[in-house]
């Protein structure tokens, strides 16, 4: 019969930007160790700790001793475990970590702002983005190209 004490969890990949997925696999185990070769249990998977954030699709029976799920990184942070339970209780091997990263940089979510609202001829104001995922996860690193435009109103500037 299958073991909490046994059976593992493994993920298909440590890290997953934020909209990407990676593939959780439960490999049922009997008391002594041996894998499981046929299905049949109650699985639901879980995270636990750390700043990441994900969603879980619906569980996979192989009928082989192994159940899958697609996860999908929402927010991005601190790694955190990813679980399961059998039939509502937790394996108590250790459980592998995902690290959720920002995604691509979105023009929706990206914020702009301006140091102030108005300015004197011959002085300048600061016009930064902030940008950001389709998450609004921010992003960590440089490396797009960004112009910026003005339009509206009479004023004129560089």
């Amino acid at each position: 019969s299958l073991s909490l004490a046994t059976s593992t969890v493994t993920l298909s990949a440590a890290s997953v930007s934020a909209g990407g997925t990676v593939t959780a696999t439960l490999q049922a185990k009997d008391a002594a160790g041996n894998n499981l070769t046929s299905g049949g249990a109650t699985v639901t998977f879980f995270r636990t700790g750390g700043t990441s954030s994900t969603t879980f699709g619906s569980v996979t029976d192989n009928a082989n001793g192994t159940y899958s799920v697609t996860v999908t990184g929402t927010t991005s942070g601190t790694a955190t475990s990813i679980g399961a339970n059998v039939s509502g209780s937790p394996i108590t091997t250790t459980l592998p970590t995902l690290t959720v990263n920002p995604g691509s940089i979105s023009t929706v979510e990206s914020l702009v702002s301006v140091s102030s609202s108005s300015v004197n001829s011959g002085n300048t104001v600061t016009v930064t983005l902030q940008a950001k995922d389709g998450y609004g996860n921010n992003l960590t690193s440089g490396g797009s190209t960004v112009v910026f435009n003005r339009s509206g109103g009479t004023s004129s500037g560089t």
